[in-house]
């Protein structure tokens, strides 16, 4: 499956060697791509790896203090490394691999909304 064009980019590339954390903002204010609705909070989020992301041997770590969390409501942190198996494949020579990890999550809304957001990490040796 291709990732989605309107993917948010990750400013920050992984090093394959390295173990690092990302945060997603659910409130996105004037940017389009907000997965909450002004009012609403977090019911429930989860966060998975694209086929792209599996591929590429990426991992959530969720052990150790690792744990992905939910940071002042608003904004989701989770931790990535690559496979120590995947971590020396060629792919990853500039420019090196884009790989997705989504955040789906679940409103406080009366029903609740569930929305999907894929956000992009380049894999790339630095």
């Amino acid at each position: 499956m291709a990732l989605p064009p309107n993917a948010l980019l990750q400013p920050q590339p992984l090093d394959p060697q390295n173990l690092d954390d990302y945060e997603v903002e659910l409130l996105a204010t004037g940017s389009g791509t907000s997965l909450l609705d002004p009012g609403e909070s977090v019911a429930s989020f989860t966060v998975g790896l694209t086929v792209e992301a599996i591929d590429a041997g990426l991992r959530l770590k969720a052990t150790g203090g690792y744990q992905t969390v939910l940071l002042g409501g608003n904004i989701v942190r989770f931790w990535v490394d690559v496979d120590p198996l995947t971590r020396d494949d060629a792919r990853f020579n500039s420019p090196g691999v884009l790989v997705g990890v989504e955040i789906t999550v679940t409103t406080s809304n009366n029903p609740p909304r569930v929305r999907q957001r894929t956000t992009t990490i380049r894999i790339v040796n630095q």
